[in-house]
């Protein structure tokens, strides 16, 4: 790693962007979904779940299935989990613009 960014040769692999990932599910497992409103959730994923990954994305182009990984895991945040169970989407979310 150097200034946070992992050096490697070749393509990049998934497992160079696990810290990210990990970093990201750790934000939001601090916070609780029920207790949030939805325009709170929106608020947070603008200033404070999408500016992780910046440096990161911007520095090294990641494979396809971690930004879809990274998507899946702040939709399921913003939609909510009931009794341990995920809810259904209301909107697409590339409507609510919350893409990384």
């Amino acid at each position: 790693m150097y200034l946070g960014c992992p050096i490697f040769i070749g393509r990049p692999k998934i497992i160079y962007f696990s810290d990210l990932i990990n970093k990201i599910i750790n934000k939001i497992t601090g916070w609780q979904s029920k207790m949030i409103s939805n325009g709170g959730r929106v608020t947070l994923f603008k200033h404070v779940l999408q500016s992780i990954p910046i440096h990161l994305l911007s520095s090294i182009p990641p494979p396809y299935t971690v930004v879809k990984q990274i998507q899946h895991i702040m939709a399921d945040f913003f939609w909510g989990w009931r009794k341990d169970k995920k809810t259904i989407s209301l909107v697409v979310m590339e409507k609510l613009k919350l893409s990384i």
